[in-house]
């Protein structure tokens, strides 16, 4: 199916160099196709110029096609918005930067003459195909959406832009539009089966890491089924099934699963939750109110909200309604992503494992293997024997409560429980790296009655100093040196991290990044033996409890060192949400359940400092 464009005759004679302005149509009542989140399908919509919103600042931004996730993407800004014999109307005002200069460039010479729209719609109404309505006078026939009420957010520069005549103004702007495309039924029904026939080939090689195989087979106008025997031909050849002799093909996502996660998505961009690989469509609920996504989930339970005030539609879908479960993803979402980007350093150095109940945990310490012995011919192989040592410790919950009001939930208010569960989540993250440090910098006992760092462990310093290459050395040999539970031989551990406090954070990076040495007894231009040997880790919690002290850690996949205990292995705070009775609020209980210990001394060095 070829795509009709349409030319236009353009000079751009409103255009202000001196001022970088021009005059531009921004949006006009032509019908344009937009991605519905309802239908979570394309539809024609009308915007009733009768209907905008605009700023109360008098301006919007400029973006770069409809770019919003970072201020780079700002052209210059648009002012001067007003209507115009049912356009919108502005000046556009580029920058005095490196990308609005640029964009000005091609609009001046002719090369960019679109503009499009970014905006709310708060009120709509939608006609069937064979049905019109009269609005403000006016008969619009459907199958067509007509958004009666607006708010204009932004305005971009785009290439092709979706309404045909938002265009940069000049004194040619008469234009021969080609006839739009016939919207019969038997029209729109094959460009919707052609829609799912791309969709559906997408997600299938998709699936299976065949994005390449997607383009050719849309291209060349292969069905559905045809697509199916191919991927299903090709995997048969080039993957061999494990432990089975047939593949089994997981199912795709219902259309009402992709939309809540398009909805959680858009919600968590309009919170300033930088998402990575957002749902598809997730900006158009980028400001969409709480109150009509609670009618909507009301509507889908088979409840009419016509004539309900916000505060009832509120409170009946928190009870019969998924709007809850929405907020609950929402809320679990954020929490990841807050967890996530929360900071903490002690994952680096430590090891972690799988709690399955709160009682007692025993890590085991294994010896080192024993000596092979020879064997003569014929004779019998020996047993040899795995002495062990272990650590007994145990999980502990932890926990708060953030509530949504009821009345931020009516005054469309989100920034408030976001910001709580970033402050929750971060505390979390916070807590449980403190808790690693503490058993690091404290006066941690070991099962065998000795302190973590003693001299009986051979792992403490014997005089406390700066980090130096000295000290360094002194460190590296005692570990290397240190032996296992069944002989005396050494067992060879090699440091791998530095972990210091913030007051020797300049130092251990000189110290380690600094290709020649500089200690004041070898002075300048001696090669330093410690030259990117390590990795520096600093964390600020280690001066509130060791002070100057600073430590060497093995590499935990080779040595035991510190270990973090995780209820079910899960990793981050678990959520529990509740819609209050005595308390109008949805509330969400967070509880995270760690426990944290050190299994084997021998992997860590401890240096007291000056």
């Amino acid at each position: 199916m070829k795509q009709q464009l349409t030319v236009r005759n353009w000079q751009p004679t409103t255009f202000d160099d001196s001022n970088r302005t021009v005059e531009a149509v921004i949006a006009t009542e032509i019908p344009a196709t937009v991605f519905d989140a309802d239908l979570f399908d394309f539809v024609d919509e009308v915007l009733l110029m009768s209907g905008a919103v605009l700023p109360d600042s008098g301006q919007v931004p400029l973006l770069d096609s409809h770019q919003r996730d970072s201020t780079r993407h700002i052209l210059g800004s648009v002012r001067n918005i007003r209507i115009e014999n049912n356009q919108l109307i502005a000046s556009v005002h580029f920058s005095d930067d490196g990308a609005g200069q640029a964009t000005m460039g091609k609009v001046r010479d002719g090369h960019l003459t679109d503009f499009s729209v970014g905006y709310r719609v708060d009120k709509s109404q939608w006609i069937d195909e064979g049905e019109s309505l009269t609005i403000e006078g006016r008969n619009i026939a459907g199958p067509v959406k007509v958004a009666t009420v607006w708010k204009l957010f932004e305005v971009s520069a785009t290439p092709i832009g979706a309404d045909e005549k938002a265009k940069a103004r000049g004194i040619n702007m008469e234009t021969t539009i080609q006839t739009k495309p016939d919207q019969s039924k038997e029209t729109r029904s094959r460009a919707l089966d052609e829609r799912k026939r791309c969709q559906a080939i997408n997600d299938l090689c998709g699936k299976f890491g065949l994005t390449e195989f997607a383009t050719r087979f849309i291209q060349d106008g292969t069905e559905l089924a045809q697509v199916r025997d191919a991927v299903f031909d090709h995997l048969a050849k080039t993957r061999k099934p494990l432990g089975s002799s047939r593949i089994d093909f997981e199912g795709g996502e219902t259309s009402g699963e992709k939309r809540e996660k398009a909805v959680i998505d858009g919600l968590l961009t309009r919170s300033g939750f930088n998402v990575q690989n957002p749902a598809p469509g997730h900006d158009e609920f980028r400001h969409v109110k709480l109150a009509d996504l609670a009618a909507d989930a009301l509507r889908k339970s088979g409840v009419t909200t016509r004539g309900l005030p916000v505060s009832e539609i509120i409170t009946r879908s928190m009870t019969t309604s998924d709007f809850s479960g929405l907020l609950s993803g929402y809320a679990n979402k954020a929490l990841r992503e807050a967890y996530e980007n929360s900071p903490g350093t002690y994952q680096k150095w430590t090891s972690k494992r799988s709690a399955e109940d709160f009682k007692p945990l025993r890590s085991l310490s294994l010896s080192e293997g024993p000596d092979l012995s020879e064997i003569n011919e014929g004779a019998e192989y020996e047993y040899g024997q795995l002495n062990e040592g272990s650590e007994i410790y145990q999980v502990a919950k932890f926990g708060k409560i953030v509530k949504l009001s009821w009345e931020s939930l009516i005054n469309d208010d989100l920034n408030a429980f976001s910001r709580s569960i970033r402050i929750l989540t971060s505390a979390a993250k916070r807590q449980l790296n403190k808790s690693v440090y503490s058993v690091l910098g404290g006066s941690y006992t070991m099962a065998d009655g000795v302190a973590l760092f003693h001299a009986t462990h051979n792992n403490l310093a014997d005089t406390g100093a700066d980090p130096s290459v000295s000290m360094l050395t002194e460190a590296r040999k005692a570990m290397r040196l240190q032996t296992g539970l069944l002989s005396s031989d050494p067992l060879n551990i090699q440091p791998k991290f530095m972990i210091v406090p913030a007051v020797h954070e300049t130092s251990a990076h000189q110290l380690i990044e600094t290709a020649a040495g500089y200690d004041a007894s070898e002075g300048h231009g001696v090669s330093n033996p410690f030259y990117k040997a390590l990795e520096v880790v600093t964390d600020p919690q280690l001066d509130g409890i060791s002070g100057e002290a600073w430590y060497l850690s093995a590499d935990p996949r080779q040595f035991d060192t510190v270990e973090v205990a995780y209820l079910d292995g899960q990793e981050q705070p678990f959520t529990e949400e509740r819609w209050g009775f005595e308390v109008d609020s949805y509330s969400i209980k967070v509880r995270f359940v760690y426990g944290v210990a050190p299994i084997d001394h021998r992997g860590l060095f401890k240096n007291s400092g000056e």
